[in-house]
């Protein structure tokens, strides 16, 4: 289980060398569960991954909404390595 928070001023209209903007942030929480566990094998793990983000309004990586925005992610974790 894993909490990041993030806190950003976002430069108004984006602007890159703009001075003026509002402060911004976000809370996500992630955590992952192993469904298969096998070390000897070349698929060591796999797992699945769930999360949920809360942000304001404004640019965050990896986040494809700009507005302000509450949702969840889930995806799955291949592990894989050598015999």
């Amino acid at each position: 289980m894993s909490l990041h928070t993030h806190v950003w001023k976002q430069p108004l209209n984006l602007g890159f060398n703009e001075r003026e903007g509002k402060a911004g942030g976000a809370v996500e929480v992630a955590g992952s569960y192993n469904l298969l566990t096998k070390p000897k094998s070349q698929l060591k793990s796999l797992s699945l991954e769930l999360g949920m983000v809360c942000k304001t309004a404004g640019f965050l990586p990896e986040e494809i909404v700009l507005d302000e925005h509450s949702g969840f992610r889930f995806g799955f974790g291949i592990g894989l390595g050598a015999k």
